[in-house]
């Protein structure tokens, strides 16, 4: 499934990028032809655009005013030389005059710079911004093939002694739609119509004359007079200069206008809608789809990809005019692969481009793939967090008191009606909202509690039958401390009930064992006294009866004393004399005590206790008791001909005893279940074992405060017996 799931996510993320790159290639491809499409319909030029031409007649009048300075040799106001009569003229014309004409300075100054202009007055006189004559590439009515060569476009304007302006023509563009726009906008142009307002509505003095059409203050200006004008744009503008970038972003306009704007559009949107359908395609949907991106970034990369268009046109239109070209020319020498990688470059972004936008729609298919409650619920920043407040505001715990519950209810409440209280009038309908969306979150409040009650009641219910596993897994809001204290009562009871089970199973089989363990010895000496009422039995047979019958009788007495003694520790009434002991003493006295049957076993037992001694808190009789049924139990269950080993570790914490031993018999039995009373390795119960040895040990060593551990590896019994050394000395 995984692997299913795998192969699915690398196939949808394969087509998306197939779509993206097939995207990108038409993108491309489409710059270059509509950059070409609009160049060639020349009403998209630079030289046709409708805010180019009244500008360049308006900044005659500027160079024409500057030139008249220069040859009169004085300075003058604009209204000076535009309006002599100083009867007829108001203050208020003279001053926009001469506002027109500096604001038309300046902006000559700024968007025009690169261009190059030369004034010829009625003698021959020149004001240009050339050291040549630029009158030279315009002859008989015509540029000159020199000037074609070096000049997009050339306009010579002329104005006889009466201030009628007479075109001499113009070169570049189609001559038919270029004709009609400069007939229209600039050979009948007159200053007394073009709108100013732009130059002069921040100048407070002209306010009083305004009104929504327009300047009410009435220009009647005299022309340039006596005057040629040449304007001429060089093919080749240096790329600092203000002609540069009025072409630039006006090339752009005729890229987007041409349809490459459409284009991009439609691409951007077709690639988006691909993806979004082929993440939420169930044929491509994977199982464990992870449509990790969350709402807010995938909405945020869609907005960025929407602004990143501009750029994406803007290194288009770099692209398509040569620009980026020229620039990798630099590097380059080879046209054709200066021609390739800037392709590829533009390839690249617009790849970039439809990628990401393909990215961010597939973060937003979660919408169709988990629903739109469930993916708003979990992928969206905004709405997790709303849904957290409203929970920190609507929560009700039974456990705290209820001024805290009430408090949030009114201060979220407060907020709301206060913001509504901002609105005004609008307030009301917002008020009208507020209730009806209240009415709502408090009736799915009401009935979310009443499910979680319905539940909590069935809970109980099943308990009460007996069904102590059953469990409630889902959040049951207000009642959720309820809910976990009928956990607690059910592991209780389940606890409770396992371990009286146990218990029961423990006492009949300890019954069972006491019966049998009880039974032997005496039903042995029960046979012995029958046998010895026999009158005829030889004085050696009677004795070997005698021998038998006290044996038994010992037996009987030792099983009943250590029945008492195990049943005194399980009851916690055995006293306990504690003392200084030495352990490494106490082992070796065993050891002296149990000597014969240590050699009897034909165990080898191999001591390894430590030289000095170690001293421990206890009680030394029972101690004693402790190791004797250990190592005693080693002599019963050991294997003969094997080593058994007894190591005394004093460590920092603790004081740990270990005996490990082969056992003869297969150790096919719980380590826990070992230590029980009556609970013997040898089931047939055989032999001279009462079950009762590890027990002993056991209770012994934990009433001291120690832990006794049984661990099993194969046929190896290891016994792990240790006490902490808090507050004890070692001598």
């Amino acid at each position: 499934m995984a692997t299913r799931s795998k192969g699915r996510n690398l196939l949808r993320r394969a087509l998306c990028f197939l779509v993206a790159a097939l995207g990108a290639l038409l993108l491309t491809l489409s710059a270059f032809t509509q950059y070409r499409q609009g160049m060639a319909n020349s009403a998209r030029a630079f030289y046709n655009q409708e805010w180019f031409l009244p500008q360049l007649a308006l900044d005659t009048y500027a160079l024409n005013w500057r030139a008249q300075q220069q040859w009169q040799g004085k300075n003058m106001q604009p209204s000076a030389l535009y309006c002599p009569d100083e009867e007829k003229d108001t203050v208020d014309q003279r001053n926009a005059v001469d506002q027109t004409i500096w604001g038309a300075e300046t902006f000559f100054e700024s968007e025009m710079d690169g261009m190059d202009w030369e004034l010829v007055g009625p003698n021959g006189e020149r004001y240009s911004n050339l050291k040549i004559e630029l009158s030279g590439y315009w002859q008989d009515g015509a540029i000159t093939s020199a000037g074609a060569q070096k000049y997009q476009y050339f306009l010579v304007l002329q104005f006889d002694e009466n201030g009628s302006l007479r075109p001499q023509g113009f070169y570049g563009g189609d001559r038919t739609y270029a004709e009609n726009e400069h007939q229209n906008r600039l050979w009948q142009f007159e200053m007394e119509e073009y709108d100013f307002d732009r130059l002069v509505a921040q100048d407070t003095d002209f306010e009083a004359g305004y009104d929504e059409q327009g300047p009410t203050v009435q220009l009647e200006t005299r022309p340039p007079t006596g005057i040629t004008i040449y304007y001429a744009v060089p093919r080749v503008v240096d790329v600092d200069s203000g002609i540069y970038y009025s072409i630039y972003y006006a090339e752009g306009d005729v890229l987007v206008d041409a349809g490459f704007g459409n284009i991009l559009a439609l691409i951007l949107g077709g690639v988006g809608i691909i993806a979004l359908l082929l993440c939420a395609s169930p044929w491509l949907r994977a199982v464990d789809s992870g449509h990790r991106t969350s709402f807010e970034r995938s909405v945020a990369g869609l907005i960025l990809m929407l602004f990143a268009t501009s750029g994406c046109i803007e290194l288009a239109l770099f692209t398509a005019r040569g620009d980026l070209a020229r620039w990798l020319s630099f590097f380059f020498t080879e046209e054709e692969m200066i021609t390739w990688i800037s392709r590829s470059i533009l390839f690249g972004a617009n790849l970039l481009l439809l990628g990401g936008m393909a990215a961010c729609a597939a973060g937003l298919s979660g919408i169709f793939v988990m629903g739109p409650r469930r993916y708003f619920a979990t992928r969206s920043w905004i709405v997790g967090k709303f849904i957290t407040l409203w929970r920190w505001a609507t929560r009700v715990d039974l456990t705290e008191p209820g001024t805290k519950t009430l408090l949030r209810l009114l201060a979220v409440n407060f907020v709301i009606l206060s913001v509504c209280c901002t609105i005004w009038v609008f307030g009301i309908f917002a008020l009208l909202v507020y209730s009806v969306i209240l009415f709502f979150l408090l009736y799915r409040r009401y009935q979310k509690i009443r499910h979680d009650y319905s539940r909590l009641t069935e809970t109980v219910g099943r308990m009460a039958e007996g069904e102590l596993e059953f469990r409630v897994e889902e959040d049951l809001g207000i009642f959720n401390p309820l809910k976990e204290k009928l956990g607690q009562v059910q592991s209780g009871f389940k606890a409770a009930v396992e371990t009286e089970l146990k218990s029961r199973s423990l006492k009949t089989e300890l019954i069972t064992n006491v019966s049998h363990d009880l039974k032997t010895p005496l039903t042995a000496i029960v046979t012995y006294v029958d046998l010895l009422k026999d009158e005829n039995l030889s004085p050696q047979t009677r004795a070997e009866y005698v021998e038998t019958l006290e044996r038994k009788a010992q037996r009987l007495k030792q099983l009943i004393e250590d029945l008492f003694e195990i049943s005194k520790a399980a009851s916690g009434n055995v006293t306990f004399a504690h003392d200084r002991v030495d352990l490494v003493q106490l082992l070796q006295q065993v050891h002296y005590e149990l000597e014969d049957k240590i050699a009897a076993s034909g165990i080898d037992f191999r001591w390894d206790l430590p030289a000095q001694p170690v001293i421990l808190e206890l009680d030394g009789q029972r101690s004693c008791r402790i190791f004797e049924n250990l190592i005693v139990n080693i002599t019963k269950y050991g294997l003969a001909g094997t080593r058994a080993y007894i190591r005394l570790t004093a460590q920092p914490d603790q004081v740990v005893v270990t005996l490990k031993n082969v056992s003869a018999q297969e150790l096919d039995f719980d380590p826990e279940r070992i230590t029980d009373r009556f609970v013997r390795g040898d089931r047939a119960r055989t032999g001279e074992g009462s079950g009762l040895g590890l027990a002993i040990a056991k209770s012994f060593t934990e009433l001291q405060g120690g832990r006794f551990e049984i661990l099993i590896d194969g046929d190896l019994f290891t016994a792990r017996l240790s006490w902490p050394r808090a507050g004890l000395e070692n001598e």
